[in-house]
């Protein structure tokens, strides 16, 4: 520090900032103040120089979130706004492997299925590769960590025959042919309401399906058309049986092709949507949902011997695990099944030996 001619205190220094050498020249009337002063300017570089977790995932929120399919940015919401509890305030570089390890367990412990902690995982590591390719941290944490074993798994319960049998009698209903459709042809939701009379081939007798209806624009209860389904394996067609032929040949008298199945001109608004749905149960006394529907659609290809590979192409599945683990459950629903009714044949036998007894 030195004093100049006219009674100014003197400092040079030079800082990196941003990468870049940079010189300041610091003056004040009094070195005590100078001092000060120069602390002053290296804490507030130094604020300048981190980079918090939040502001990193905000970034990647605004530049991806709009690339990601509707139902999927649904699914990574969650996820975004746990990760952004966790680490937001946090410097991104000083975030390591073990911290993200003892997220990952702590919901697991809090009970949360193993889908759920999944798409956590998912969710950090594509934020953590933003990251890294935008020189904002030089590794990421996350590509050392595996999701927790044993966590349990969401099952949703298969329909009973009866409640397939409510669907087949009830297509007459409000709404029940959208439900007899997925029954018998395996259709997700979106793929259902994306269906246009253009898409049904009545010569070839398929339905070819290869868009789907998403809730998840700037008005989340608006439809938006994908032009293609969830994956690429969706991209498929499903056979038109005969039941579903003629009821639909009915339904197509008087419509355009351009028209959907289920929503006239324009595919159905999400409250439209529910509204029918929930009209379809009250008059039928359901409580499943349209994807229970579709996995009993794999229960009747499972009943009529139909392979595994070729179920997964009916499905849209894009790997033949998740159609084997429906086959499995159905499998097991059937040893339930089976080892109900001969307990109860047993125990009628001992019943009539008990009476027979002098």
């Amino acid at each position: 520090m030195a004093k100049r001619k006219d009674g100014y205190y003197e400092k040079k220094k030079t800082y990196i900032i941003n990468g870049e050498k940079v010189v300041k020249h610091f003056y004040y009337t009094d070195a005590f103040d100078l001092v000060e002063k120069i602390k002053a300017f290296e804490n507030e570089a130094a604020e300048a120089e981190k980079v918090y977790f939040k502001r990193v995932a905000e970034e990647w929120q605004d530049e991806h979130f709009s690339a990601i399919e509707g139902g999927t940015r649904i699914s990574y919401t969650p996820a975004y706004n746990r990760a952004v509890e966790a680490f937001g305030a946090q410097e991104i570089k000083d975030i390591q492997p073990l911290d993200i390890k003892r997220m990952l367990e702590r919901l697991a412990k809090q009970k949360y299925s193993a889908q759920t902690v999944r798409v956590q995982r998912i969710v950090l590591n594509l934020i953590f590769k933003y990251a890294v390719l935008n020189g904002y941290t030089d590794i990421n944490p996350v590509s050392a960590v595996s999701v927790p074993r044993s966590l349990p798994k969401a099952k949703r319960e298969l329909p009973d025959e009866s409640d397939i049998q409510t669907v087949m009698e009830s297509a007459d209903c409000t709404f029940g042919m959208f439900a007899y459709l997925i029954l018998f042809t395996g259709c997700r939701r979106g793929e259902a309401l994306a269906l246009q009379w253009q898409d049904i081939d009545f010569q070839n007798k398929v339905i070819h399906i290869y868009k789907s209806v998403n809730y998840s624009g700037d008005n989340q209860n608006m439809p938006v058309l994908s032009l293609h389904p969830k994956t690429d394996a969706g991209i498929r067609d499903v056979a038109m049986l005969a039941c579903v032929e003629e009821r639909l040949s009915v339904m197509a008298k008087g419509k355009s092709d351009t028209d959907f199945l289920f929503g006239g001109n324009k595919p159905l608004t999400k409250s439209a949507f529910r509204r029918k749905w929930q009209a379809y149960q009250k008059e039928t006394g359901i409580d499943f949902t349209p994807h229970q529907l579709r996995h009993a659609y794999a229960t009747l290809l499972y009943d009529a011997g139909i392979d595994e590979k070729v179920a997964q192409g009916l499905m849209g599945h894009s790997t033949i695990a998740l159609t084997r683990d429906i086959y499995t459950h159905v499998r097991q629903s059937r040893l339930d099944s089976a080892a109900n009714s001969l307990n109860q044949y047993v125990g009628y036998m001992r019943s009539e030996s008990e009476k027979k007894k002098p």
